[in-house]
């Protein structure tokens, strides 16, 4: 067997060997032509020189005009074989043999050009191919169809030595088919290559059988290669060309080239394509697996030629949808203008890589890149189109410019002006958010770009560039504080936080962070809580707080001068009364005037704090005479005995005052305010409108009080207190029409207490509150067990009147004693009613809707009473007993008393007299026409069992003495 082409050019400094029987070629006219078709196609590997000897010209075959030019240029005179090397612009280009051989009886040249070209499996296909069609032109129609391979044993092929010398001569395995479609004739490579078939193949076999036989022995997977794709395989056969892959027995590519003659038969070509198959399925299994989805178009008529599956996933298609589509199927942006330019020229576009909305088999759109490289595939011209779905990174990208935004936005929202400045860049401002224009006065967009020296004060700039640096300097946060001047002038108190901040992770400090806050009204603010904390809010005064930092201040001057500090504790007289009568808006103008009488009394070295309600206290330094202290406690006390004109109301007050003198009375301030405390006592308890200056024995009268508070708080506890029951009676009939109850103090050492001397007292501490309860569930208990026609009358003083849950407090009682609503009256007096008026008429609806009775108590003695008899109707009114004790002695008196009785009638309110004590005074009440009357005449205050008796012996008989009759009480 001859070595294949291929290795025969490879010889060519030794000896270039070649078929003996190539140069008996019995050839045509055009074989010039044919072998020119052999070779038009770019890029092949071989090219072919046909050229008379001693002829001037010659016909080239070749792609590359230059290089036949060069391959031309020698003069073939020469009768030997022959190969050299052609350069072409000092490249090597060619290697070329040459072979003299016999064409129509003339001398002829045949020249094999190796180009050196890798693409080495398309050339030797296309150099086979262009021998197939110098086979077809030099048979014709003079094959006859009982020419079989040339075979020493038969003699009858020998009119056809120079066919079958030219099949002979082809590097790869060749069959020829007649116009029936029978085997005609082969070479020896064709027969090498069939093998196991060898035995069944012969002249006149037909196609389709050795098909068959083909399928079933000789391919490497039979299962494969079904009738389906015998019947397809047949299709194929029958068309103009063809070609097809398949993989052998001993496991070789074949690439099977059919090409139709003129005279109906077919040439079959079948060329080992192993390597590149090898070759290519490493391609391609590099391109199935590629990351980045990949598709290969026919650049004739777009048609997918290939898809890996990155790109089936991206578009959404199975695998056989997809290669039924064109790109122009799935070109939804119109890109394929575009990426066919950039196949041609990769600058194209100026190096932009285009992006295109990808349309998915879903209808929902993708963003993609799109590249694109024309190149060959499969010998058809085509295109490598890449993707890279950007789609999430489009996203990103927008949610990138969403954040920036929100976050210049929550910049720009922050109040806290927030500035940022490129140190590196002269200390130009880089950031300048919204508060910071308000701030600065400044227009943001102005300022970026621009230095402290182009937008403020020189002086101002100095400032904030020294800040700048020592912040660099520092290289941590520094806080500064300072007042600037707004472009409009206003001057603001501004505090700032400089950081610095480095550019990237670990590089140099580049950049200073400012976070200024607005402090003006801040500071104003600190300013104004400050003096709150240490000032009065109705009277502006000095408080408690301030009063005792000043004092500790005085008695530490005191100490280094030897003068004395007075301490004046005063109170004022009759307040109470004027706040419970008036009103708190009228308390509280008397407050404030007195408040000014007193600044107006003292030198501007003195200090007047208020310390409680109506406790004030005056801190007189430098004292060095006692004379000193009482001229200003006269003249205070002076000042405030004088009348006081409040909305229309005069008003006189006084003030007790209590002396203490330091260091002499107390060296610190709680010792010396406590001892003018004990003074203000004694004051008070001799006569009000006094001062006293504190003495030792005091201590001992204040320890008695306080001993005396704490022992009526125990006796709540030890149930020490009692309950009596005076009769209110019926003063035409005699019987008893109701009970008042009275508080008692059994006290276990002191024996009975006075009401007039505890019950103050437990006004003053809020004891009154927890009492009056314990009162009116005992007594509502104790009158559930009267006669219905009997009430209960309970007084209420004012605190327990505003205590919450007041009216629930009188509900649960009664609900708990089972003593019925209308059975109950309660006992109030006007300073009830005179504080927080329409509160307080309120209540007593709501008293009287609940079905409870209402007395006003003490009635005459009061500022205002005649005006609250019409805010409400009362169910009775209790004349206060001094008008009954005057009665028959004066005509004033009886004027006034008939004038109330009047009164109370006309309003339709009964009228109780109290403080009732002898026949005369019940006779001239009587004679009035007076309801009822209350006094000792009739009973004394008696114990519950005493009381029970006392309703059961009633209606009233009265002896000369005033004894009942009925009872013998008296």
């Amino acid at each position: 067997m001859q070595p294949d082409l291929h290795a025969r050019i490879q010889l060519i400094d030794t000896q270039t060997a070649w078929p003996a029987d190539l140069e008996t070629i019995a050839g045509r006219a055009d074989i010039a032509m044919v072998l020119r078709l052999v070779c038009t196609a770019m890029a092949r590997r071989y090219s072919f020189l046909i050229r008379r000897l001693g002829a001037t010209s010659a016909l080239a075959a070749s792609w590359d005009a230059e290089a036949a030019a060069s391959i031309v240029s020698f003069d073939l005179d020469e009768a030997d074989p022959f190969s050299f090397v052609c350069l072409v612009a000092g490249q090597r280009l060619a290697v070329v043999a040459w072979r003299p051989i016999v064409v129509d009886g003339g001398d002829w040249w045949l020249g094999v050009a190796d180009h050196g070209s890798d693409r080495s499996g398309t050339a030797d296909n296309e150099l086979l191919s262009g021998f197939a069609e110098l086979i077809a032109l030099q048979l014709g129609e003079a094959v006859p169809s009982s020419v079989g391979r040339a075979r020493q044993s038969n003699p009858a092929f020998a009119p056809d030595d120079a066919a079958r010398a030219l099949i002979e001569a082809i590097p790869a395995a060749v069959a020829v088919i007649d116009a029936d479609d029978r085997f005609v004739m082969w070479n020896l490579l064709y027969e090498e290559l069939c093998g196991p078939i060898v035995p069944v193949l012969k002249v006149g076999l037909p196609f389709a059988e050795m098909l068959r036989v083909a399928a079933r022995e000789w391919v490497k997977h039979p299962t494969l290669y079904d009738e389906d794709w015998i019947e397809a395989r047949m299709a194929l056969h029958r068309t103009a060309s063809s070609a097809i892959d398949c993989q052998i027995a001993d496991g070789r590519w074949m690439r099977i080239k059919e090409r139709r003659l003129s005279t109906g038969g077919m040439i079959g070509l079948w060329t080992d394509i192993s390597d590149s198959r090898a070759r290519e399925g490493s391609l391609r299994q590099l391109f199935d697996i590629n990351p980045m989805p990949m598709i290969v178009a026919d650049s004739t008529d777009d048609r997918i030629l290939a898809v890996n599956e990155q790109a089936l996933a991206l578009y959404g298609y199975a695998r056989h949808e997809f290669m039924r589509l064109t790109i122009t199927d799935i070109d939804a942006a119109g890109a394929r203008h575009v990426l066919r330019a950039i196949a041609l020229d990769p600058d194209a576009l100026g190096g932009i890589t285009p992006v295109w909305s990808l349309k998915r088999v879903d209808g929902s759109l993708r963003q993609v890149e799109m590249t694109s490289r024309a190149f060959t595939f499969d010998d058809k011209p085509a295109e490598l189109i890449v993707l890279r779905d950007i789609t999430q990174q489009r996203v990103a990208d927008a949610d990138l410019r969403h954040t920036r935004a929100f976050l210049n936005s929550v910049v720009d929202a922050i109040p806290t002006s927030v500035y940022a400045k490129d140190m590196q860049n002269g200390g130009r401002y880089v950031l300048f958010n919204r508060a910071c224009m308000e701030l600065s006065g400044q227009d943001g967009d102005q300022a970026i770009g621009k230095s402290d020296w182009e937008l403020f004060h020189p002086n101002q700039a100095t400032r904030f560039v020294a800040q700048d640096e020592q912040a660099l300097r520092a290289g941590v946060m520094q806080i500064f504080e300072e007042t600037i001047t707004r472009s409009s002038g206003e001057k603001r108190l501004i505090r700032t936080k400089k950081v610095p901040i480095a550019d990237r992770e670990g590089g140099a400090v580049r950049f200073v962070l400012g976070l200024a806050d607005d402090i003006t009204a801040r500071r104003d603010l600190e300013a104004k809580l400050v003096r709150m904390a240490h000032h009065d809010p109705l009277t502006d005064l000095p408080n408690r707080i301030l009063f005792q930092q000043r004092l500790e201040a005085a008695l530490a001057l005191s100490a280094r001068t030897q003068a004395a500090v007075a301490i004046h504790y005063l109170d004022l007289d009759q307040f109470k009364a004027v706040n419970d009568t008036l009103g708190h808006a009228v308390g509280d103008a008397l407050l404030k005037r007195v408040s000014q009488r007193l600044l107006s009394t003292v030198r501007h070295v003195d200090l007047v704090a208020r310390l409680a309600g109506d406790e004030f206290a005056i801190i007189q330094t430098g004292v060095t005479d006692a004379e000193e202290v009482v001229v200003l406690a006269e003249r205070v006390i002076d000042l405030m005995g004088m009348p006081f004109d409040i909305d229309g109301h005069r008003l006189t007050i006084g003030v007790s005052i209590g002396i203490a003198l330091g260091p002499r009375d107390g060296s610190d301030p709680s010792t010396l305010l406590k001892n003018a405390d004990t003074a203000l006592y004694r004051a008070k308890e001799d006569g009000r409108g006094l001062f006293r200056f504190f003495e030792a024995s005091m201590n001992s009268r204040l320890h008695a009080r306080r001993a005396f508070e704490r022992d009526l708080r125990r006796a709540l506890v030890d149930g020490e207190f009692e309950i009596s029951y005076q009769p209110l009676v019926n003063l035409a009939s005699g019987e008893i029409a109701g009970c008042e109850a009275l508080l008692r103090w059994r006290h276990p050492e002191r024996g009975y207490v006075s009401p007039a001397e505890f019950v103050p007292l437990a006004e003053e501490t809020g004891l009154i509150v927890p009492l009056g309860l314990w009162v009116l569930r005992k007594a509502c208990a104790t009158a559930a067990a009267w006669p219905a026609h009997i009430r209960l009358s309970v007084n209420i003083s004012p605190r327990q009147f505003r205590a919450p849950m007041f009216v629930d407090t009188i509900v649960s009682a009664l609900r708990d004693s089972g003593l019925p609503p209308e059975r109950l009256e309660l006992e109030i007096t006007e300073s009830v009613l005179l504080v927080e008026n329409a509160g307080n008429v309120a209540m007593l609806y709501r008293l009287r809707e609940a079905g409870i009775g209402i007395a006003l108590d003490d009635f005459g003695t009061g500022y205002s009473s005649l005006s609250y008899l019409r805010s409400f109707s009362f169910d009775r009114l209790k004349m206060d007993g001094s008008f009954v004790r005057d009665i028959g002695l004066n005509a004033e008196s009886h004027v006034i008393i008939r004038a109330i009785l009047g009164l109370a009638h006309s309003l339709g309110m009964k009228i109780v007299a109290e403080g009732i004590e002898t026949e005369e005074q019940r006779d001239h009440l009587q004679t009035l026409r007076f309801d009822e009357g209350q006094g000792y005449l009739f009973s004394s205050p008696r114990s519950a069992t005493e009381i029970d008796i006392l309703i059961a012996s009633a209606p009233f008989v009265l002896d000369d003495d005033g004894a009942n009759r009925k009872t013998g009480l008296s």
